[in-house]
């Protein structure tokens, strides 16, 4: 009764101008989650490698949402590599370009078998590339250890698993 006087009132085109808008609106904030925790990503690297010395980042104290299980992958993963990894389809993985580009490790960040977040790290924030592991990650080992190194004549900043 309630969407038949809505759609007298407003029309059928309203109803779906709603709901398309409150799609796009919780999309909008997924992706500015996902810039928040590089950002945070990068000024926790850049901090670690400001002092000089090889230390540890911890995945865990960067996020602001309940994860269980963290997985990583390098440029130009396949989006079935990426399923098979993570243990189901992921309706939007084909979203996040990893397959096509090689200027981001994909962090992708899971509960309760679900996605809850994922984020694409620009490699010159820090670059997992060197990583034997794809996860999964806990939160109580999701701690890598930074290293500066150079890569020809420029410097680079490489994430390795903690031993």
């Amino acid at each position: 009764m309630k969407s038949s006087l809505f759609r007298e009132a407003y029309g059928t085109n309203s109803l779906v101008l709603v709901i398309i808008l409150l799609i796009v609106s919780c999309s909008d904030v997924t992706e500015q989650e996902n810039r928040e925790f590089a950002e945070r990503f990068r000024e926790e690297v850049n901090s670690i490698t400001s002092r000089g010395a090889d230390s540890v980042l911890r995945i865990d104290g960067l996020t602001s949402f309940e994860w269980d299980s963290l997985f990583i992958f390098k440029p130009y993963t396949a989006i079935a590599d990426v399923e098979s990894q993570i243990g189901f389809k992921w309706s939007d993985a084909e979203t996040t370009l990893i397959n096509q580009s090689d200027d981001f490790n994909l962090l992708v960040f899971i509960a309760d078998r679900k996605v809850v977040a994922f984020s694409r790290v620009p490699r010159n924030y820090g670059d997992f590339s060197k990583l034997e592991s794809r996860g999964p990650f806990t939160v109580q080992n999701s701690r890598f250890k930074v290293k500066n190194e150079l890569v020809g004549d420029q410097p680079w900043v490489f994430l390795y698993v903690t031993d």
